[in-house]
């Protein structure tokens, strides 16, 4: 459906901003490895000037060990000694809340693989909810023990260790996450799960076919089960047209597709924001890994242009404002759809 782009008074986006709960449910930039001081601002100050309310921090990537896991949440817990008046750790919704009350930004500890569990999720899932991870993603873009990732050629689907792992998520009140999963994994996992999953992280295939991208098979079955879908602010998954640096236009436009497929209720935000990517004198070892990935664009991905930092938080209200979205959805866009699913996952019982 096509969506009117008006002009929005600044006053207009501070306060709609300003009474949001904003959670980005995929920040790639970690604040225990920050990225540059801008503006003579740390990375950490201008999320909380963009109004960042809190943020699932990638603790653990593609073929993560337990040992090597566990290196990065001491890393979060320094940072969260070290910054007692600017960050919280979330383990349930209330501790959200809590942040946005506190004006700090609270730290959702989240895996983008399931590789810390090794071949022992008996012992290993317990004890990283105990510590307070509360988001794990399935697989990365290959097969682990749990199923098949989206870069494979032949998605075998959800394995019986991995349904073995998605009960444990759900009686432990863990959300799983399948971003980069395979399709037919991603459809093994929502129909198994008995709680409703998040793809923190994917955009709109029918607006761009990467692979990383889902389908709308995968998103209304996401939906129907109560789910959501975080869209992302990579320009290699955003851009809606080949070769053409996106902009927050092109963002929101995998928004307006989602919203007219599933409804606003499976919408929020998952940016992938990693500004320390771009000024890398050398590729990073995701741009080395997957180069195959990345040749739409002459030069090495550029920013989504409006929505590349973290204190432009803002640009996104500005932008569904713009478009016609009333203040009740894009407060349901920004964060509280996240909530409904914090609170359908993280508060089924009390944390340790």
């Amino acid at each position: 459906m096509a969506r009117q782009h008006t002009a929005v008074a600044d006053a207009e986006v501070r306060r709609v901003h300003q009474a949001a709960v904003v959670v980005d449910a995929a920040l790639s930039g970690n604040f225990a490895r920050p990225g540059l001081t801008a503006n003579g601002k740390s990375y950490l100050d201008r999320a909380r000037e963009g109004g960042l309310t809190a943020a699932v921090q990638t603790l653990a990537a593609s073929n993560t060990n337990f040992r090597n896991a566990l290196s990065r949440i001491n890393e979060s817990f320094l940072l969260l000694e070290a910054e007692p008046e600017k960050t919280l750790l979330v383990r349930t919704s209330a501790d959200i809340e809590r942040a946005r009350r506190e004006r700090k930004v609270g730290i959702v500890f989240g895996f983008q693989d399931g590789t810390p569990l090794e071949d022992d999720w008996i012992n290993l899932l317990p004890t990283f909810w105990r510590i307070g991870v509360r988001v794990i993603q399935l697989t990365y873009n290959e097969h682990n023990r749990i199923g098949s990732g989206c870069l494979e050629p032949n998605d075998f689907g959800l394995t019986a260790y991995g349904r073995q792992v998605v009960g444990a998520m759900n009686r432990f009140g863990i959300m799983v996450d399948l971003s980069h999963t395979g399709e037919k994994t991603c459809l093994d996992a929502i129909e198994y799960s008995r709680d409703p999953c998040i793809v923190s992280h994917a955009n709109v295939k029918k607006l761009n076919p990467s692979p990383r991208n889902k389908t709308d098979e995968v998103i209304k079955a996401l939906a129907a089960k109560g789910g959501l879908i975080g869209v992302v602010a990579w320009s290699v998954i955003a851009a809606t047209r080949p070769g053409v640096p996106p902009t927050i236009d092109d963002f929101c436009a995998h928004i307006d597709y989602l919203v007219d497929l599933v409804g606003v209720d499976h919408v929020c935000i998952g940016s992938d924001i990693n500004e320390n990517f771009r000024v890398m004198p050398i590729p990073s070892p995701f741009e080395q890994q997957y180069s195959f990935m990345l040749t739409q664009f002459k030069e090495r991905a550029p920013a989504v242009e409006g929505f590349s930092e973290v204190a432009q938080y803002p640009n996104v209200t500005r932008a569904l404002l713009a478009r016609g979205y009333g203040e009740q959805d894009v407060h349901k866009i920004l964060g509280g759809n996240f909530m409904r699913l914090a609170r359908a996952t993280w508060d089924k019982r009390p944390p340790h």
